[in-house]
């Protein structure tokens, strides 16, 4: 499911660095230094620091109330690593809600923050390492220990921060949770222009 995802990341754009700040969300964080098209994040365990966007790209179902967001990570003095993340955000009516919004565990709203990077997927030899077979670290906001606050949405650009712990699941033909191997991730940010895909929809049904 992910893999078909990370094709909407080869967009080109300039290259931005958004090394975070490492600071921990509050409902008033609207005016946050996110301002310039990125997804960023650092964690908080063996001495990992920030990472920067290199391409990114966001998804936006106005009909089904849905947000893809994915992003291709480079990790400073990276030896080519694949590294991405991916930021799902469903139940949520972007133009009709009050920021900042917090994505809550009640009602239908959900939200699920997915980091993969190969090197350490694949340190999970016998449930990773098989080609047939995808893992990712994973967080969800209902299951898990992860937050995720909707800040700002003007002109079709989406701005939110989070935070938390995100776990090895296997998201492919083996589903799993191993929650001995986690990461928690502090000073989350994103800032991304949406595409609509739901205008695309109902352009193609008129000509229809």
């Amino acid at each position: 499911m992910y893999i078909k995802y990370r094709i909407l990341c080869f967009v080109v754009i300039p290259f931005l660095s958004c090394c975070s700040t490492g600071k921990s969300i509050t409902n008033n964080d609207s005016d946050g230094n996110i301002n310039s098209t990125h997804i960023g994040l650092q964690f908080s365990r063996n001495g990992d620091c920030c990472f920067e966007t290199k391409k990114c790209d966001g998804i936006w179902d106005q009909n089904k109330q849905s947000v893809f967001l994915s992003g291709l990570l480079i990790r400073k003095n990276s030896t080519g690593t694949v590294e991405q993340i991916n930021i799902s955000i469903e139940g949520i009516d972007l133009e009709n809600t009050q920021y900042p919004h917090t994505v809550s565990t009640d009602f239908d709203e959900a939200a699920i923050v997915g980091w993969y990077n190969e090197q350490e997927v694949l340190k999970e030899r016998l449930l990773c390492a098989d080609s047939s077979n995808s893992c990712e670290f994973q967080g969800n906001v209902k299951r898990d220990k992860m937050r995720l606050v909707l800040t700002k949405f003007q002109n079709n650009v989406l701005e939110g921060r989070f935070e938390g712990r995100i776990f090895l699941k296997g998201t492919g033909n083996v589903k799993f949770v191993k929650t001995s191997e986690y990461k928690d991730i502090v000073g989350g940010s994103f800032c991304i222009n949406l595409k609509d895909s739901s205008s695309e929809k109902n352009m193609i049904a008129d000509k229809r």
